[in-house]
């Protein structure tokens, strides 16, 4: 298909949903592009979050392939398409409100769009959890004798926020985020620990042969990630799956991790009802040690000075 066919394709699709576009262009469509039609038909929200390869595997197609029954629906590359596809899966109260940010988008459209496209992200994010997984997940938690959060990259904020909650609730957690360190700590762990994996896109390769290793030595391991059928995934006893509903509406602009950050939070909250309480004495203590350390950073400070 030509350039210009394209072009004319997508200005003439361009009020149509996704999910619309493809079945009226299926009749139409080369045998092998149907096969990724019918992929996505059959369990559109399954297809929501795969990569390019991804869709090709389940559509026993090349990547080519995909990338044409893309372009032929009038998209313009793959990454178009997958946003396309998540927002016509959305409820119909989703897409009625406009959250696409433009050029023509001043400042203050901006951040309102962001806000209400992240208050999106959290509505939707809890349907897309297992329920049963979410339990395992605790009781692991709960009876582990120490925990390792392995992350890299910008997930390493994920990390950093899941040892903060956990070692507030009084476990044995500690973050890793050098790959070498990460292969290290991991092989010492014992069937009686938990490594969770932080890892969005659910490829990151310290982070996949972390949980790996980890697992072969008889550890519980756990994932946080939005894509479902990920290497991550593979490596994992246990899996927590946020699809990035969010990406439908911000596109390229944001990289938003705030669903996984509640999540964290919401683990904490389901933690902290399951163990037992702390001492009256442990309370103080940990109140004693906070207060000193912001009077004693204080003196300190004025003594620069």
């Amino acid at each position: 298909m030509s350039t210009s066919a394209l072009s004319e394709n997508g200005q003439r699709n361009a009020g149509v949903d996704c999910l619309t576009r493809i079945e009226q262009a299926y009749n139409g469509l080369a045998e092998t592009a149907r096969r990724v039609a019918d992929s996505i038909l059959q369990q559109p929200v399954a297809a929501v979050g795969l990569s390019i390869t991804e869709l090709a595997h389940r559509s026993k197609v090349s990547d080519t392939t995909v990338l044409r029954f893309v372009r032929a629906l009038g998209y313009q590359g793959y990454r178009q398409f997958a946003l396309a596809l998540a927002a016509s899966v959305a409820d119909p109260e989703d897409r009625a409100l406009d959250v696409n940010i433009t050029d023509d988008d001043d400042l203050i459209a901006v951040v309102k769009k962001v806000f209400v496209a992240e208050a999106q992200a959290l509505v939707k994010a809890p349907q897309t959890i297992d329920g049963i997984a979410l339990q395992r997940a605790v009781e692991a938690l709960e009876r582990a004798r120490r925990v390792h959060c392995y992350a890299v990259g910008g997930s390493g904020l994920l990390a950093m926020e899941a040892v903060y909650r956990l070692v507030h609730l009084g476990l044995n957690c500690v973050a890793v985020y050098d790959p070498i360190q990460i292969a290290i700590q991991a092989s010492q762990l014992t069937s009686e620990d938990v490594a969770i994996g932080f890892s969005q896109v659910g490829r990151t390769h310290s982070t996949v042969m972390g949980l790996a290793a980890a697992r072969a030595a008889g550890a519980t391991t756990i994932c946080v990630t939005s894509r479902p059928q990920s290497p991550i995934v593979a490596h994992s006893d246990i899996s927590l799956v946020l699809l990035e509903l969010q990406a439908a509406f911000l596109g390229a602009h944001l990289d938003s991790k705030i669903a996984e950050l509640t999540l964290i939070d919401a683990l904490a909250t389901c933690l902290a009802r399951r163990l037992p309480p702390r001492t009256a004495d442990a309370v103080d203590r940990l109140e004693a040690n906070i207060e000193r350390m912001f009077i004693e950073g204080n003196d300190v400070t004025r003594h620069v000075r």
